[in-house]
């Protein structure tokens, strides 16, 4: 619901709902009851992008991700599409502030993301890879964030952006079923516990259950 829509369904002007928002100016007992009645009904809540363009200010977003040359050119794809999304909406002020951490060295995200406080954002987008240092991060922040990669249960993100991970266990099921002759699997963890890792295990040997050639 926005001011103009508040507006409307109130009956008065945009300025008279600013005004009953914001508590300043004169208005009528009657006319606020109604505005009130509108939000309570419908929900308002302040679009941090249009405060920030009225401010004539950029809407700052912090990224916390692993160095983009690393992964083999996954997390470097990851980059490339965010930097092209910040060009896109440049003019608006987006303006993306980059800290990375070392996934293998326990206590890298936390410095990363102090670093990344101590500038002045206003959204956050993070790879929560790293559940015990994050768990800790997530349990004090105070504005908007999301998560690309990986899901972290015990989080309230905006929303996540990954894929499911217990389904691509599936499909590595599915594929490997293919050389199922071939004798004994091995699954390999490169890093450390992660919630996406081990929900792919789980599907993963699940899938073998009804192959008993398979071990």
């Amino acid at each position: 619901m926005t001011i103009t829509e508040i507006a409307k369904k109130s009956g008065v002007s945009i300025g008279t709902v600013d005004r009953v928002l914001h508590n300043r100016g004169k208005v009528s007992e009657k006319t606020k009851l109604a505005v009130e009645a509108v939000i309570e009904k419908y929900g308002y809540t302040p679009n941090p992008l249009a405060r920030t363009l009225k401010k004539n200010k950029p809407f700052v977003i912090g990224v916390l991700m692993p160095p983009p040359g690393t992964g083999s050119g996954y997390w470097q794809m990851i980059f490339k599409g965010m930097k092209e999304a910040e060009s896109e909406l440049s003019a608006f002020g987006i303006k993306l502030e980059f800290e990375y951490f070392d996934r293998t060295e326990y206590g890298s995200m936390t410095k990363a993301s102090q670093r990344l406080f101590e500038k002045n954002l206003q959204a956050l987008i993070t790879v929560p890879i790293v559940p015990q240092e994050a768990e800790e991060i997530f349990s004090h922040i105070e504005i908007p964030y999301i998560f690309v990669d990986s899901p972290l249960p015990r989080a309230n993100p905006v929303i996540t952006i990954a894929q499911n991970p217990y389904r691509g266990g599936q499909c590595a099921g599915h594929i490997m079923k293919l050389l199922k002759e071939s004798g004994k699997f091995a699954v390999l963890w490169f890093y450390k516990y992660t919630y996406n890792r081990l929900d792919r295990l789980i599907a993963f040997t699940n899938f073998f259950t009804n192959y008993t050639n398979c071990e």
